[in-house]
């Protein structure tokens, strides 16, 4: 998988030293990776993330909210954990407070990399409650990272980060273009 990352700049993309800034910004971010659907490198994407955060020696605290493929939590050296929203066959809105109590309480750096099967209830619990607002309050500060993939996925992937553009209100915003399944047409 080949992913580029696109983001407002100069040149249209994101140097390693913005990423680096990411990390040492006074107000701690916390990078969320999200795409509507699944299989477009949203999780390849949050281990690169955090391997170059481990890297510049930050202790990352990787979150794996995927409910249907863990992949972050089953690299060991990423020390990821498994967080599972689902109960009675529905997402939980308590146990997503309590994935906020992690991103409120503990040090970070965090990286949350959400699965496809709950994109759009996290999405609603994230609006619903002005969560960016009120992690900004808690020095914490949400950066979107969206996957766009090429091919048929294009549509959906853009449905989903039409929503995020909107709802990011001047936050950093980061998309990855995958040409996997074929070229990204905008």
């Amino acid at each position: 998988t080949k992913l580029t990352p696109h983001a407002p700049s100069s040149n249209g993309s994101l140097s390693l030293s913005q990423l680096q800034s990411t990390n040492t910004n006074p107000m701690r971010a916390v990078p969320w990776i999200r795409a509507p659907i699944g299989g477009v490198g949203k999780s390849f994407l949050a281990s690169l993330l955090a391997q170059f955060s481990i890297d510049l020696g930050h202790k990352m605290r990787v979150l794996d909210l995927d409910q249907s493929n863990a992949t972050l939590a089953g690299f060991k050296a990423l020390g990821g954990q498994a967080i599972d929203l689902l109960s009675d066959g529905g997402f939980d809105t308590e146990k997503m407070d309590g994935v906020m109590d992690i991103l409120v309480r503990e040090p970070g750096p965090f990286i949350m990399d959400v699965g496809a099967s709950v994109f759009q209830d996290t999405w609603r619990y994230f609006t619903k409650y002005d969560i960016s607002r009120g992690l900004e309050e808690q020095s914490r500060r949400l950066v979107y990272h969206v996957v766009l993939c090429g091919g048929t996925e294009t549509v959906h992937g853009l449905s989903g980060f039409e929503a995020v553009a909107e709802a990011s209100h001047g936050r950093q915003l980061v998309v990855w273009v995958n040409p996997l399944r074929g070229p990204v047409e905008l």
